[in-house]
């Protein structure tokens, strides 16, 4: 399953600079580990190429290596997009990571400066969910944390918005989960963003219906009977699925027990929604 990054400028002279040294530090070796995933793509613009070109110039030590790196991505890897006819490579760089269609994050190496989300700082990794997430899916496609990541419910609440921005053009997701328990504010994304929620649960009522409507704009919710097919705290938003461990209400770094999954693969959603089609949809007012 493929995933579109965009690079600063920066990150690209650091990787030509770094890709072929055998001792690389943690953050040259992620790096690299992002850029030469064959499951990456790297979204460029004809305005964004201008601006590389500038930067690595004939005689710059970098141009063989730059010219080499660029062939091997514009035939290979890359999601070609319009420009926005920026008048500097950073404003250029803004546009290409926010106004891709596809699923798209932006690579840096600092602090986050700019606009964009989704985004990923390598310098980040430790003290930033976020980050950390999606170093995993960049990789491999796959993130784990722990109470432990955290170090205030609200950074809980933040990375919920922020990792359900990951998805672009979205406009449904699937809640798979025993309970109806929406007293708190890690689903407070769909709402805002008017996203059709698919709530399935076990023994749904009408009751859970009204209720779950005060949370959502729009809401269906289904019903099974049957327990062997709800164990599971799921939520499948296009290809991320995110797999909590523990009843959402319990999501909170006071508690020492739980964990959250992510992975980015449209065959895994596939599989995990199939046995949707046992569920039985729920009228309600």
């Amino acid at each position: 399953m493929h995933i579109n990054i965009s690079i600063h400028s920066d990150l690209i002279e650091k990787y030509l600079v770094k890709r072929k040294e055998f001792n690389k530090t943690t953050l040259e070796y992620n790096l690299v580990s992002i850029i030469e995933n064959p499951k990456n793509n790297i979204v460029l613009s004809k305005i964004y190429l201008n601006f590389l070109d500038e930067k690595f110039q004939p005689n710059s030590e970098l141009y063989n290596d730059f010219m080499t790196f660029m062939t091997y991505i514009i035939d290979e890897k890359s999601e070609i997009i319009e420009s926005n006819n920026a008048n500097d490579i950073e404003e250029e760089f803004k546009y290409i990571s926010n106004c891709c269609r596809k699923t798209t994050i932006a690579i840096i190496e600092g602090v986050n400066s700019f606009n964009i989300k989704p985004i990923l700082s390598l310098t980040e990794i430790e003290n930033c969910p976020i980050s950390k997430s999606f170093l995993g899916i960049l990789k491999d496609r796959k993130a784990v944390l722990r109470y432990n990541d955290f170090d205030s419910n609200s950074k809980i609440e933040t990375y919920f918005k922020e990792i359900f921005n990951l998805p672009r053009n979205i406009t449904s997701t699937i809640v798979i989960e025993r309970h109806a328990n929406i007293s708190h504010p890690f689903f407070d994304f769909f709402s805002e963003n008017n996203i059709l929620v698919k709530y399935y649960k076990l023994r749904a009522t009408l009751a859970d219906g009204n209720s779950l409507k005060r949370k959502f704009n729009r809401l269906e919710l289904y019903s099974t009977t049957n327990g062997e097919l709800i164990h599971e705290r799921l939520i499948i938003f296009g290809c991320l699925v995110v797999n909590l461990d523990e009843d959402p209400m319990n999501l909170d770094i006071a508690r020492k027990t739980w964990s959250i999954t992510m992975t980015y693969s449209n065959q895994e959603a596939i599989n995990l929604t199939s046995k949707c089609n046992a569920f039985a949809r729920v009228g309600f007012i």
